[in-house]
């Protein structure tokens, strides 16, 4: 495998440090490849590590395996070989629909994972009102999702992960389907609560500005089977601000993601 290491931008413009790798990774790719039984080959040798702290996203081409990843990091899929370590039993999974049961309220849909690993009902019906607090939801309480917009229906699917208290979050491109407008703005949310919760994420998107913005390093995958063909630091400090999206900086680190995946082509 072939990983090309970019630095980050000249030193003197006094632009922070990305964050130091932990010795002890939340989650570990080691040389990790997928053929399904069809023989469709969907990984091929990937290999990275995502520390406490670091938010990783992963870009690339339709179809090379930047989903089966979140899959087998969440152990919904099995590898064909190589190794996976997730240093926690504390998991998020955001899928890119929002999933949720629609005879459910807003707060039964938060409620639904608790629920299900046998927690008492007062004890997940607060758990779920703090997760909707936190992504703005209070007063949504008692709604259905069909009352709900795209981007309302997201933040219901976050609070449920949230009420697991993970330490490893998985976002398989979660804001794909919503305007630009609502996108930035649940890009925000995100970012808080990366910054109050301290989780380690995976986030899979096709917006390389997004994922820019969001990380502290991104994946570029090559085109099925999916390797990692570039490893790019993002050194910008959190909390991030909105008018980040127009430094020209963040440009620049753009311009190399996006030079990354049409060699990757």
């Amino acid at each position: 495998m072939t990983v090309t290491e970019t630095g980050p931008p000249d030193a003197e413009r006094g632009t922070p440090a990305p964050r130091p790798r932990s010795a002890s990774p939340s989650l570990a790719f080691d040389r990790v490849s997928m053929v399904y039984p069809d023989g469709t080959a969907a990984l091929d040798d990937v290999s990275f590590e995502v520390g406490p702290g670091e938010f990783t996203t992963v870009v690339g081409p339709s179809g090379c395996g930047k989903s089966t990843l979140l899959r087998i990091a969440a152990g919904l899929t099995k590898e064909s070989s190589g190794k996976v370590t997730v240093g926690t039993d504390q998991l998020g999974f955001v899928f890119q629909d929002a999933t949720l049961l629609p005879w459910r309220t807003v707060l039964g849909n938060a409620e639904l994972l608790l629920e299900l690993h046998g927690m008492n009902k007062a004890d997940r019906r607060a758990k779920a009102l703090e997760a909707l607090r936190s992504v703005g939801l209070t007063g949504f309480e008692r709604h259905h999702p069909k009352r709900l917009s795209g981007g309302m229906r997201m933040r219901v699917s976050i609070a449920r992960s949230l009420t697991l208290d993970p330490s490893v979050f998985l976002f398989d491109e979660p804001f794909g389907a919503l305007d630009e407008i609502t996108r930035e703005r649940l890009n925000e949310e995100l970012l808080r609560l990366f910054v109050d919760k301290g989780f380690a994420g995976l986030f899979i998107t096709h917006s390389i500005f997004e994922a820019v913005f969001l990380s502290t390093r991104v994946l570029v995958m090559s085109a099925r089977p999916g390797r990692i063909v570039a490893d790019i630091p993002v050194p910008f400090p959190y909390p991030r601000p909105d008018e980040l999206r127009f430094d020209p900086r963040v440009a620049e680190i753009a311009g190399q993601i996006s030079a990354a995946l049409r060699g990757a082509h």
